[in-house]
């Protein structure tokens, strides 16, 4: 436990420091909103990014559709066929 040890910082078993005066707790919460606001803009900026990156990754997906289509409608129709039809094809394809 981090408390279980003096000299870790932790107000239940350090009783040497200073009592906490209305300067010191303002000053506190001022850090504390600051460091808030730095963690805030840093999600924002992740959410942005991985926004885009979505968006590259969906243009991606659909150019590779597009290519796909625009290969299968050219192909001879023997070529669309999901199965080889000679037997010398099908031992190709399983090596």
């Amino acid at each position: 436990m981090r408390c279980a040890r003096a000299g870790s910082g932790c107000r239940t078993t350090d009783r040497t420091s200073s009592p906490v005066t209305e300067t010191t707790l303002q000053a506190a919460i001022a850090a504390e909103a600051t460091a808030l606001e730095r963690e805030l803009a840093e999600i924002d900026m992740l959410i942005a990014q991985a926004r885009t990156e979505a968006t590259r990754h969906e243009q991606h997906r659909t150019q590779a559709q597009t290519k796909l289509s625009a290969a299968s409608s050219e192909a001879p129709a023997e070529w669309r066929t999901s199965r080889p039809r000679s037997p010398r094809w099908r031992g190709a394809l399983r090596s």
